[in-house]
């Protein structure tokens, strides 16, 4: 067996130096490819193992896109209830002892709206899925 290390040469290399003109082909096809994966894409949203859908116009059934808007709205809604909730915690780590048993009913009221719009949103996606795909059976 030979001691001396394993030289290691790129195809790319050995071709290029062959006089093979093609290999200058390979970034267009590869910025092709590259363009045909970003087509647009507005959401990510999965149906099944092997549907999911990035545009509104992907749905078939016009009750689950309906559905789809109001789950995104749900979602903005929770954004909003969830970045105050955590305004006020912040506020009740800063305040007085005093002025905490005041903000306590709060926080935990919005904590409760919080879980209860996770389950709604929750709930939706499930009927969202149902609807389109009951909506693709033939």
């Amino acid at each position: 067996v030979d001691d001396e290390p394993a030289l290691l040469v790129m195809v790319h290399d050995i071709l290029n130096d062959a006089g093979f003109e093609h290999i200058k082909m390979a970034p267009t096809a590869k910025d092709a490819l590259v363009a045909v994966k970003e087509e647009k894409k507005d959401f990510e949203f999965i149906i099944d193992d092997l549907t999911t859908y990035y545009l509104l116009t992907d749905f078939n059934s016009s009750q689950a896109r309906q559905l789809f808007n109001q789950r995104q709205q749900e979602i903005k809604n929770l954004i909003a209830l969830s970045l105050k909730l955590e305004q006020r915690r912040d506020s009740y780590a800063k305040s007085t002892p005093q002025q905490r048993s005041g903000m306590t009913a709060e926080i935990l009221d919005l904590e409760k709206r919080v879980e209860e719009m996770e389950a709604n949103i929750s709930r939706l996606e499930m009927e969202i899925r149902n609807t389109e795909i009951g909506s693709m059976k033939p």
